[in-house]
């Protein structure tokens, strides 16, 4: 009978079914058990080393590696999965969308990340690439990252808005009539002026038209500025000609 090494065990069945049922409760396989395991991780073990223990294809295990692993997966939650429906895979794909950060630079920012939770996994699943379930709590974790940047760049858009509106000012009439005089003599209004000059950020053609309009009375005093300027830029220009 061959003797085993000091500090090695067998891998008796009740052993490999305890491994396989923490693996099955956890979802956690060779290679990530490692990333996720705390404390130092004894020298000589590997996931191919793990990855054996679960194919059957080592009969005995150093009691340390088996006891650390053990242990690593003993402090994991129970993964709970869900069915992962069209419905569910495209909201996840809409919210994360919202935040306009690519899944794991969203992740990347927060303290609180299940270690299990991998951004790469997560995004190719609800891409319909990989599996027909979904692990909820790392889901819900999302949703509510997702949440609170929605909540937090709502909040920015009012402070935005209410600070363009304290900027706005009522257009004086004497500019509007101006302005139609360039609309309608000359044609430079709405639109041809932002072909053929850089307009400040902000300004678009449909503003200068609800001003033309009547929708709006209402704007800032730089940008009636900028387009009476640039009106009689490209008039004088023409004129030189």
């Amino acid at each position: 009978m061959k003797r085993k090494r000091p500090g090695y065990i067998d891998l008796t069945d009740n052993i490999l079914n305890q491994l396989k049922a923490e693996r099955k409760r956890t979802k956690v396989g060779p290679v990530n058990i490692l990333k996720i395991a705390k404390g130092e991780k004894p020298k000589t073990l590997s996931y191919v080393t793990i990855s054996k223990w679960f194919k059957g294809n080592a009969k005995t295990a150093y009691k340390k590696h088996l006891d650390y692993v053990l242990e690593a997966y003993k402090s994991l939650p129970t993964i709970n999965e869900e069915l992962l429906t069209k419905e569910i895979a495209a909201n996840f794909r809409k919210q994360i969308r919202a935040t306009k950060l690519p899944l794991q630079k969203l992740l990347q920012y927060q303290k609180d990340v299940p270690p299990s939770l991998n951004a790469k996994e997560f995004y190719t699943r609800i891409s319909g690439k990989i599996a027909k379930t979904y692990n909820k709590d790392h889901g819900d974790y999302i949703l509510k990252i997702c949440d609170a940047y929605a909540a937090m760049r709502k909040e920015r858009e009012v402070v935005k808005d209410y600070q363009y509106r304290q900027d706005l000012k009522e257009i004086p009439e004497q500019d509007l009539e101006q302005l139609r005089r360039y609309r309608d003599l000359l044609n430079l209004l709405p639109g041809h002026i932002f072909k053929v000059c850089q307009a400040p950020e902000g300004l678009t053609h449909a503003m200068v038209q609800a001003w033309l309009g009547g929708q709006t009375k209402s704007a800032k005093p730089e940008y009636v500025k900028w387009v009476l300027n640039s009106c009689n830029t490209i008039l004088k220009k023409a004129i030189e000609k």
